[in-house]
């Protein structure tokens, strides 16, 4: 049985991780030792990083943009 408990990052801390690995050029090894998490986790994000990134964009970094009515 595992007795590493789950980590479950909320959105800002996805985008660290997606930046960590691109921007700083980190390893998979170096990222989950930083944020304490398995290389699954890492890979999961790290696969997703573009719809990661475009719904960062949408939400106008972490802010949901509101639709004007004309």
């Amino acid at each position: 049985m595992a007795t590493k408990t789950r980590v479950v990052f909320d959105f800002k801390t996805r985008i660290k991780v997606v930046h960590a690995s691109e921007r700083d050029k980190l390893s998979v090894k170096q990222i989950m030792t930083m944020f304490n998490v398995g290389k699954t986790q890492v890979y999961e994000i790290v696969k997703k990083k573009t719809e990661i990134l475009t719904r960062w964009e949408n939400c106008s970094n972490g802010k949901i943009k509101k639709k004007r009515k004309l």
